[in-house]
């Protein structure tokens, strides 16, 4: 009798360990799944020349050019204090080349320092808003 209730006790331990694992599993399976709902990829470039110009760029590219007809793109430049010194939206341009809205600005820095570059792209369908990306921060010195 003994040995039957410690085989059970094994095999109660064993399933109750394997089920932690399944749940673990689970759950990272469900972080893999898409971050974006019409979007492919999106792409931020951030420079700064040794003379303090600025050069901000967004490129976004759709799961399917067909689902996305305009995207906004907010640009926006903090200084190191946390000032925003640009903040500014466009509509991005659309290319049939690389398949991706685009926008590229350049603005003269005033005074030397670490500045933090931010890009939020809007995707809409005829007037309606799909999607908002906000994108994790670029930093630069000159």
């Amino acid at each position: 009798m003994k040995k039957f209730f410690a085989t059970a006790l094994i095999l109660l331990m064993l399933a109750l360990s394997t089920a932690n694992c399944f749940a673990a599993t689970s759950s990272s399976n469900s972080e893999m799944s898409p971050q974006y709902v019409v979007t492919m990829l999106h792409v931020e470039t951030f420079t700064i020349s040794s003379g303090g110009m600025a050069s901000m760029k967004g490129r976004l590219e759709p799961m399917d050019d067909t689902e996305v007809d305009q995207v906004k793109i907010t640009l926006t430049l903090e200084d190191g204090a946390g000032t925003v010194v640009y903040n500014k939206t466009y509509d991005a341009t659309w290319s049939n080349v690389s398949k991706s809205y685009s926008t590229t600005k350049n603005y003269q820095l005033g005074k030397a320092g670490r500045y933090t570059f931010r890009a939020t792209y809007k995707c809409y369908k005829n007037g309606s808003l799909l999607e908002t990306i906000k994108c994790d921060p670029l930093y630069k010195s000159f």
